[in-house]
This record gives C-alpha cells, sequence and structure tokens, in this order.
C-alpha cells in the first residue's frame, strides 16, 4: 500500500486533563502505510491547555497548532481543514483516546473502497479506567450520544452517525463544497448537519468497528441532561435547515411508549430505568427545542 499523509484534526476546549494523552497515542500509532500530521486547534482555552500544546509541538514537528478564540468545534474543524495538507482528513475528539491501530484501521477501509466518496466511522467505548455505570452503558449502545448498536449495514451507515469524534474522509472532497456550519456553535449536531449535506452529494459512511477510540469523559444523568437542552436547541436548528420532519410531541412520544410498555410487559429493574432516562432526556430536549422554535430570525 502507498504510504500517504493523514491529517488528524483535533478540536479542544479546556481538557488538559486528557488532551496529552490523546495526541501521545496518535502521535504513536502503530501505521506502516502512512504518515501523520496532528492539527490541534485550540478553540479558547483558559486552562493549561496552551502551554501543554507548546511543549508538544515543540517536542514533535508533526503536531501544529492553531488558536483561536472561542466559537465551538464547527469553527474549530473548519480552521484545522483549510490548514491541513493530507489526502486523508480524520477527525478526533480530545478525550478520545485511539487504540495503536485506529488510524492503520481507518486507512485500510479507504484503499478497499477508492472507487467511491465513502467517510470511515469508527467505534467510541468508554474507557476502561473510568467506572462506568448503567447510565454512561446505555448511552453508549443505543441512548443518546452514540448508537452503534442500531447500524444493520455496516457498509452504508446512516449520515445521522457522522460522529465527528472518530471519523474520517478524503480532503479534496470536504473541500470541493461547504464545510461545518458555523451557526452551531456547540458540540451538537453540527457533524450530523455536514454528514446531511454530504450524504447529497454522493458521500457513504462505511464502519469499521476495529478502529477504536477510549472515551476519557465520566458523564452522569444530570450533567447530560443539562448538555440535552442545548442539544435540543440545536437539533431544532437542524431540523428546521434542512426540512426534517419535525417531531413536535417528543416528550408525549416517550411519555406513550412508557406506559404502553410498561402495561404490554413484564420490564426487569434494568429496562425500566434505560426507559425513564429516554424518558426524562426527551423533557430536556424538547424545552430545548422549544426555546430555538420561539426564536423570531432563523437564517441559513
Amino acid at each position: 500500500m502507498t504510504t500517504l499523509l493523514v491529517s488528524i484534526i483535533i478540536p479542544t476546549y479546556n481538557r488538559s486533563d486528557v488532551l496529552e494523552r490523546t495526541l501521545l497515542a496518535f502521535l504513536n500509532q502503530q501505521c506502516a502505510s502512512a504518515v501523520l500530521e496532528v492539527i490541534v486547534v485550540d478553540d479558547g482555552s483558559t486552562d493549561d491547555t496552551p502551554s501543554i500544546l507548546a511543549r508538544i509541538s515543540a517536542s514533535d514537528r508533526r503536531v501544529r497548532v492553531i488558536s483561536q478564540a472561542n466559537r465551538g468545534p464547527a469553527a474549530a474543524r473548519n480552521a484545522g481543514i483549510r490548514e491541513s495538507r493530507g489526502i486523508l482528513v480524520l477527525f478526533g475528539g480530545d478525550d478520545v483516546v485511539p487504540a495503536s491501530h485506529l488510524v492503520e484501521t481507518h486507512v485500510h477501509a479507504h484503499a478497499r473502497h477508492a472507487d467511491a466518496p465513502v467517510a470511515v466511522l469508527g467505534y467510541i467505548t468508554w474507557s476502561r479506567e473510568l467506572e462506568i455505570t448503567p447510565f454512561m452503558q446505555w448511552l453508549e449502545s443505543d441512548g443518546m450520544q452514540f448508537g452503534f448498536s442500531s447500524i444493520r449495514d455496516r457498509e452504508d451507515v446512516p449520515s445521522e452517525m457522522f460522529y465527528s469524534s472518530n471519523i474520517s474522509v478524503r480532503r479534496d472532497f470536504l473541500l470541493s463544497g461547504e464545510l461545518f456550519d458555523e451557526g452551531f456553535t456547540a458540540a451538537c449536531w453540527e457533524d450530523v448537519d455536514l454528514g446531511l449535506r454530504l450524504r447529497k452529494r454522493g458521500l457513504r459512511i462505511i464502519y469499521e468497528q476495529d478502529a477504536i477510540g477510549h472515551h476519557v469523559h465520566r458523564t452522569d444523568f444530570d450533567r447530560f441532561a443539562r448538555r440535552t437542552k442545548t442539544a435540543g436547541y440545536f437539533r431544532a436548528m437542524l431540523v428546521k435547515k434542512h426540512g426534517l420532519a419535525e417531531e413536535k410531541k417528543v416528550f408525549v412520544r416517550e411519555v406513550t411508549k412508557w406506559i404502553c410498555g410498561t402495561l404490554m410487559r413484564v420490564f426487569g429493574r434494568g429496562r425500566l430505568r434505560r426507559l425513564g432516562y429516554r424518558w426524562s432526556l426527551s423533557w430536556h430536549e424538547y424545552v430545548g427545542m422549544k426555546k430555538f422554535t420561539q426564536k423570531k430570525d432563523h437564517r441559513f
């Protein structure tokens, strides 16, 4: 296989506790078929991130640092894309530590599909160092954060799974159209928006489960519920932008599912708990969506 340049783009904001581990794991990849450049876009961090990046970039010339005022991950990734030089662009998360063969798996998958525009989606799982709660297990498998268990066709994954913390695509294909919409100022739905637009241009997402990223970011229900309100806001923005079928009664739908499911089955505690998660988070999402619909000016 021909050796090619892969540009790894990582937006970061106040994640100094795990960022260095993530970068070192990328720099130590076991990848014979590619050379790497790692572009880190510091999105206005106020912690020790700048000093960490200065030290690492001084010791390894493969690391390039871009600093900008806080504008969100969409704007940060765009800055990284424009400065990249690779044949492939691999988007990573600052708290997703790659397994040693992650890059190699992405490269080989693209080589197998060289005749068509594809994005290669890797797998993201909780880091084993974390105490993984039932709630976190649910989020990873079939919850509201990732939905890997729902993949039925690994050669044609839904556009909604353009997860920007472990996905790669050819740089020339990205630059031939619009990039991330910087109006999505939070880490919510900005990658799905791009995935939907890339699909219209002929991109297909394939899933490579062996490209594993370890998510070092413990969460709990209360923290994720607060995030879900923000996600609801930007989901409503996504719905309006793409003319998607709007779910106006998300909360009612989930309550109905919960009641009907309870009447029709005998549930164990685990299943009841998972239904409770979805029911409660759907309410928070509804609140966020409602906030967006109250805006008077929606321009895209």
